[in-house]
């Protein structure tokens, strides 16, 4: 709907006005524990990732998904195409094995315990700012 758009749109303008001077892209680690078909919206995918293209492009850092199910996997398929392919290269799939692989990835001081970092686990939802190893997040100016 529109409404999930706007929504959309607001979070990632949010994510971006809120980072530190200098950077300029973002990346999301998102938990698909639980995912079935009972939520799985092709079309809030879909307009996340047009969006992402259309409004955002080469903001995206990275798109991490674990827990990444079948489900989610047959819903990836179908939307995939619809995906500029330097999108869809940024986006990077994990079952069971994502704690052996997101430490490589993500810098483990700010990756949470729960998904193999060192970082105190945060409440259900979880916004902050994941970069790479070796790459320091400036200090935030007050």
């Amino acid at each position: 709907t529109e409404e999930t758009k706007h929504v959309i749109v607001e979070w990632l303008d949010g994510a971006l006005h809120g980072a530190c001077a200098g950077v300029y892209q973002f990346s999301v680690l998102v938990d698909l524990e639980g995912f079935g078909y009972a939520n799985a919206d092709m079309t809030c995918l879909k307009n996340t990732l047009s969006i992402l293209d259309n409004f955002f492009p080469e903001r995206l850092g990275n798109l991490w998904f674990i827990h990444a199910n079948f489900v989610f996997m047959s819903l990836w398929k179908v939307v995939k195409g619809f995906v500029d392919p330097r999108t869809a290269s940024k986006i990077h799939f994990y079952g069971p094995e994502f704690k052996e692989m997101l430490p490589a990835q993500i810098d483990p001081a700010v990756l949470p315990e729960k998904y193999g970092g060192q970082a105190p686990n945060p409440p259900v939802v979880f916004i902050g700012r994941l970069h790479p190893p070796g790459v320091k997040m400036p200090a935030a100016s007050s």
